[in-house]
């Protein structure tokens, strides 16, 4: 078989020559428009690799199809006994040599097929490179992206013949090769590029699929860099943030990988009325809750109640504040499960319940967390921790007590850390203003006095005075 050959450079030096041939099957690369997908596959484990190849030139096949190879060593290197094989044939390349980090252009006697071929070189040793395409386009040559893996790119516009190939970049197979995914802290789901929720704690790993050791994985997200594994950071802001590790390798190399994930803002079932007094259409609602100190778009927001879906309708819900969604689907009275999603499909907040009582809410302890149990509606207000009515005093864990003509309110609270008020508070309605004064902690930080001044726009009626007590609750705790 007749090979014609074009040199780029001329020094040769000999090299004894021994033959023999192994073929080695290695991963496909497939073709994308202007691109081959990186396959993350090896190096050769032969010095000369294939670099480039034009299997479709321009009008006649035969006579113009080339490979061109390039030695990467120091060396020069004698092909005698080398071979370059398709899949039905091969040829060899006895009589020829290649420079130092050169080129070697050679035209085949054989045909290169347009598609679904492999070219295989192999060394006098038998060992092999290996190139696979499924397509090309006319005049347009397959470039090697790096020597270090098997991975093609179309050229841009036509070859690189006999030059560097202008889709070379030495790191790309290491970092083709490295893959960052993550998770939160209690999935088992690890992903790439995904989205999480305010104060999430996520989990990072880096997939890595390259035939070298690591000596060092260095990750830093939001100003914070820890040398681990897997990393666990909290996500602390919204918007699309960026993960970037470095990895450094047993060898010496370093290469840097930047991946994206998105933080979105949480909001939170917080009290549900499937079965009202009276007529229960157009009278169930649903209040949301955002518990951060940022406004929160719910256009696109949608609830689930059973099996039916109501998208939320263009509104905003204000920092600390609450929402009612009148429900226009029928809430069971019986048992029903009620899904919050935000608009990239993640479950915000979820509840079931198995059970109802007539006039009764299903609401949060505490305002966007804590249990749920059955209290009296506070719709679009902090809700309850138990139901007080005057002259009563409740036992979980705390004790309150109104005297009936609400002019006075006194409270003592029962708690690990012995919170009590220590002096009597004054309403004055006249000026619709609650004053405590000498507000007195008793606890594991000592004792503290204060005094807290809530203003009122109206007189108080006993649910108002409910819900001062949860605040008041809420400002001695701190």
């Amino acid at each position: 078989m007749k090979l014609k050959v074009v040199r780029k450079t001329k020094h040769a030096v000999c090299t004894t020559i021994l033959s023999g041939l192994i073929f080695a099957i290695l991963a496909v690369i497939f073709f994308e428009p202007l691109f081959i997908s990186p396959q993350k596959v090896f190096a050769a484990t032969t010095d000369v690799v294939i670099n480039e190849l034009m299997p479709n030139p321009v009008g006649l096949d035969p006579g113009n199809e080339w490979i061109e190879l390039y030695n990467p060593t120091s060396v020069n290197i004698n092909l005698s006994g080398w071979i370059l094989k398709d899949k039905t044939s091969f040829f060899s390349l006895d009589g020829q040599s290649i420079d130092p980090y050169s080129y070697l252009v050679v035209f085949p006697s054989i045909t290169l097929n347009n598609t679904n071929e492999e070219i295989t070189l192999l060394d006098h040793l038998g060992n092999s490179d290996s190139i696979k395409y499924s397509t090309s386009i006319e005049g347009i040559s397959l470039e090697r992206i790096s020597h270090e893996c098997n991975d093609l790119k179309l050229h841009p516009h036509s070859h690189s013949k006999g030059m560097i190939n202008q889709a070379y970049d030495q790191d790309y197979c290491f970092t083709s090769g490295v893959e960052i995914l993550s998770k939160e802290e209690t999935s088992s789901d690890w992903e790439q590029n995904n989205s999480y929720f305010l104060n999430s704690r996520i989990i990072f790993r880096a997939e890595v699929t390259i035939n070298s050791s690591i000596e060092e994985f260095e990750w830093t997200y939001g100003g914070k860099t820890l040398l681990s594994s897997q990393p666990v950071f909290t996500a602390d802001s919204i918007g699309n943030r960026n993960i970037e590790l470095k990895l450094t390798f047993d060898s010496g190399k370093v290469i840097r990988k930047t991946a994206q994930i998105t933080i979105e803002p949480r909001i939170y079932l917080n009290e549900i009325l499937p079965d009202p007094v009276g007529n229960d259409s157009g009278n169930e609602w649903i209040e949301l809750y955002n518990p951060d100190s940022f406004e929160v778009d719910l256009s696109n927001w949608k609830i689930d109640i059973g099996s039916k879906t109501q998208k939320i309708e263009a509104t905003k819900i204000k920092p600390k504040s609450f929402v009612i969604i009148l429900s226009k689907n029928s809430i069971p009275n019986t048992s029903a499960k009620t899904s919050l999603f935000n608009p990239s499909g993640l479950i915000s907040d979820s509840f079931q319940y198995v059970e109802t009582e007539t006039g009764k809410s299903w609401a949060r302890t505490t305002d966007g967390e804590g249990d749920w149990e059955i209290l009296e509606p506070t719709k679009g207000i902090t809700n309850l921790i138990s139901t007080i009515s005057n002259n009563e005093k409740t036992e979980n864990p705390h004790t309150y007590e109104f005297v009936d003509n609400k002019e006075l309110l006194e409270i003592e609270l029962q708690s690990p850390r012995q919170y009590s008020f220590l002096e009597t508070k004054q309403l004055q309605q006249d000026s619709h203003t609650i004053v405590i004064n000498k507000v007195s902690k008793v606890g594991f930080a000592g004792i503290m006095s204060s005094e807290i001044i809530i203003y009122l726009g109206m007189i108080l009626s006993k649910e108002e005075l409910n819900k001062i007590v949860s605040i008041v609750i809420r400002l001695i705790k701190g």
